[in-house]
């Protein structure tokens, strides 16, 4: 690989091609990473959560595609957009549950004229390009239905659909540790060919954190993968 996913670039038939939505919480104090209070003060998840943002936006364009941005609450955007910068495409997140709102977010891209569609959070800053990559590249070259990459926590960091599914998302336990196993069996019922990739992690306790400060500072490209991140461990 060359850094950049192969011949997904281009405009698709009657579209614009692939993209990625970030799905991101504003990094207000004592609404953000709440499972980090023990470890840090709500202004230090706050300010945590904010670099996780900037790491997760910068990584997905790393892949040369559009992102869009599915940003919550309604008026977070104009906390998130000094962090992100302003060339992304801007998504109110929309829906009474994670499930609602990520479907939402599905459905205003497809309306925009991107498909496929690649989903994360900002919970894996450190999310591995060949992640992204492997993902686009099974959704662009017809090879899968939907992508799903396991999380360490029963749930996933990141899903993609190659046509709108509403099932896919249908009864699923959100915030559980059945997330992938019940998105599984909604990809099995519906007959979809699912790709797996590669495991990774989210970031949601001090365990987690302390999984993340070993990675992230122990390896020489830690700066180039997660750099606001990487400052913000450094500087504690």
């Amino acid at each position: 690989m060359n850094g950049r996913p192969g011949k997904i670039n281009s405009k698709s038939a009657g579209g614009y091609g692939p993209a990625i939505i970030v799905m991101a919480k504003a990094p207000v104090a004592g609404l953000v990473k709440t499972r980090l209070a023990e470890a840090m003060s709500p202004g230090e998840t706050a300010k945590l959560a904010a670099c996780f943002i900037a790491d997760t936006v910068s990584g997905a364009k790393q892949t040369g595609v559009p992102v869009l941005l599915a940003y919550s609450p309604e008026g977070g955007r104009s906390v998130i957009e000094p962090i992100t910068g302003s060339d992304v495409h801007w998504i109110c997140q929309q829906g009474a549950d994670l499930g609602d709102r990520m479907l939402s977010a599905f459905y205003h891209a497809a309306g925009l004229g991107f498909t496929p569609l690649v989903m994360v959070g900002t919970d894996s800053p450190n999310l591995p390009l060949a992640s992204y990559q492997a993902a686009l590249d099974a959704l662009c070259h017809g090879d899968a239905d939907t992508v799903l990459g396991r999380s360490d926590d029963g749930g996933y960091y990141l899903i993609g659909m190659k046509a709108l599914c509403p099932g896919l998302l249908a009864g699923v336990s959100w915030s559980g540790p059945t997330v992938y196993a019940q998105t599984m069996e909604n990809a099995e019922r519906l007959g979809l060919r699912v790709r797996e990739i590669a495991p990774w992690y989210d970031v949601d306790t001090p365990d987690d954190l302390q999984r993340l400060r070993q990675d992230l500072l122990g390896d020489p490209d830690g700066m180039t993968r997660a750099p606001a991140t990487c400052r913000w461990l450094r500087s504690r």
